[in-house]
């Protein structure tokens, strides 16, 4: 996500600066050989944990956000969110998951006057997974994304106030995770000299660790064919995707591309420009090539200036 953006406007070109918070979902997987069985062998036999998973659940949750405005709406430009997990726990029968939702609008005041503002707002939740199986102290995973939003307004005349009635829904993912055992061969054993024995492999996934770093985005963003007299209202619909990683030294090191959306005004008319700033960042932590990581990067707070 993106915790902060700035913004400076110089000439014909805009500089952008981004903060950003990446999310990480580490899995591990785990091979392990075990002896089974065999004819004409004696087993000294141990028993050893494994974790298994109960299978992904799914299910939708609404949110329902009345915003009131001090000012009168003419449109909704953009509306967007983006849905964040900050804890998962396991209840009795269910996947408690919290977090919040970051809601971004911009709107316009005055078409004539081209008055454009945009609102920001952080909702936060708490939902239930349905999982029959799930216990307190049991191991969870949960993962969120955004199905629909709608955006209607309301316009009070009289006293000059609007009301932004926002409607969004989320899709939750989850799966909560038990500790089994199995009984398998500590030390073998035979009275004759051939020994016919079996061996197993079996392969495990689970969820090892899970953490969030921030880190900042500042670069340039040409745009072309933008007048002298123009000037930056805001910048929505920020998005970054990570186009390629490396891992190296236990530390991860992402490439990808910042995009989003800029509103200009000439004094005249309002206009939108695309913008796309390449970036690289390294990022501390134990990481291993073999093992399988889930990366969540989420953008927010765009500023930048004209330069």
């Amino acid at each position: 996500m993106v915790d902060k953006t700035s913004w400076q406007t110089d000439g014909n070109f805009l500089s952008v600066t981004a903060y950003l918070t990446i999310t990480f979902d580490l899995s591990e997987s785990v091979e392990n050989n075990a002896l089974t069985g065999g004819e004409g062998l004696h087993l000294k036999t141990k028993q050893v944990e494994v974790c298994k998973g109960l299978g992904v659940r799914k299910t939708t949750y609404p949110i329902e956000e009345q915003i009131e405005l001090p000012y009168q709406v003419e449109q909704v430009i953009y509306h967007g969110a983006q849905a964040v997990i900050t804890a998962v726990q396991s209840g009795v029968g269910s996947i408690i998951v919290d977090g919040q939702v970051l809601l971004s609008l911009v709107l316009l005041q005055n078409s004539q006057k081209s008055d454009i503002i945009r609102v920001e707002k952080a909702l936060p939740y708490r939902m239930e997974i349905e999982c029959e199986e799930a216990i307190p102290n049991m191991v969870s995973v949960a993962r969120v994304k955004e199905k629909s939003i709608k955006t209607d307004v309301e316009v009070d005349q009289t006293n000059a106030q609007s009301t932004a009635n926002v409607s969004i829904n989320l899709e939750f993912e989850g799966q909560t995770f038990i500790t089994d055992t199995l009984l398998v061969a500590d030390d073998v054993f035979s009275t004759t000299n051939h020994l016919d024995t079996e061996v197993c492999a079996s392969k495990t996934a689970f969820n090892s660790e899970s953490f969030t770093t921030n880190f900042s985005l500042v670069g340039r963003a040409n745009v072309i064919e933008l007048p002298l007299s123009s000037t930056l209202i805001t910048i929505y619909n920020e998005k970054a995707c990570v186009l390629s990683h490396q891992i190296e030294n236990k530390c991860l090191t992402l490439n990808g591309v910042y995009t989003a959306v800029a509103l200009f005004s000439d004094g005249e008319k309002v206009f939108a420009r695309q913008l796309e700033i390449p970036f690289e960042k390294s990022v501390e932590g134990n990481f291993s090539d073999g093992y399988e990581y889930e990366l969540c990067l989420t953008t927010y707070c765009a500023l930048g200036k004209i330069v």
